[in-house]
């Protein structure tokens, strides 16, 4: 089997940190890109499973703004994911933490 018909994929989850997640969501994407991967993941976490949209909403957590280079990647928006300049799709995603059982009732 060929590389070129043998194709993998891979899920990637990319916690950002709280400050300077543009230039670290700049700097994954042009990496990941030259790694050959074509989709990734930004994502915020939730803990003890109570949801707050004030605080996990996702253009709060992950604006567009923060993980997209320029404005030509904003405007490329689609129902699931935004493609970007270098032609990654990038994703926001949520991962809720369950910590104890009595979380999953709330």
């Amino acid at each position: 089997m060929s590389s070129q018909s043998s194709q993998q994929y891979f899920d990637l989850n990319i916690p950002l940190p709280p400050s300077g997640r543009k230039h670290q969501a700049q700097m994954c994407q042009a990496r990941l890109r030259q790694l050959g991967y074509h989709g990734i993941a930004f994502c915020h976490n939730s803990f003890g499973g109570r949801l707050i949209p004030e605080r996990d909403g996702a253009d709060k957590t992950l604006p567009w703004d923060q993980l997209l280079p320029s404005e030509a990647d904003k405007e490329s928006e689609s129902n699931f994911g935004r493609q970007n300049s270098l032609g990654t799709k990038v994703y926001r995603r949520l991962n809720i933490v369950i910590e104890e059982m009595s979380d999953v009732c709330q």
